[in-house]
């Protein structure tokens, strides 16, 4: 039973690292001339980006969400404190555990409409 959570918090941890390191939409990093003249390869990476960026948003989304659920859960009755962001802080003030869970959750949600206009807007200037 506890080998789930550990999983999707493993892969949610990971999926919010590549969003760190600059691998998101639009910050794929490249010089001009070597081996990105072709419109098509470049059309391609694009693509690639919004379906890393979607994959992320969902992975946020499900197993994101009830990783931070049940880690929370867990430490309220360990006791004892946990760093975390203000943010992450003021939702747990104001809403407990689910809000917590919720603000992960509208992120990952934010990150799937991110890919999504992205992919509409690749699609117009096809």
């Amino acid at each position: 039973m506890a080998a789930f959570p550990v999983r999707a918090g493993v892969i949610a941890v990971l999926a919010s690292f590549r969003l760190l390191i600059g691998c998101a939409v639009g910050a794929v990093p490249f010089r001009y001339g070597e081996g990105f003249c072709d419109g098509q390869r470049r059309r391609s990476q694009a693509g690639l980006e919004v379906v890393l960026t979607a994959v992320m948003g969902v992975l946020l989304l499900l197993p994101g969400s009830i990783f931070i659920y049940q880690y929370i859960d867990e430490k309220e009755r360990q006791g004892g404190t946990v760093r975390m962001h203000w943010l992450a802080i003021f939702f747990y003030d104001i809403f407990g555990r689910l809000g917590v869970t919720l603000l992960v959750a509208v992120v990952g949600i934010g990150v799937l409409i991110a890919a999504v206009l992205e992919f509409r807007k690749s699609r117009r200037t096809a």
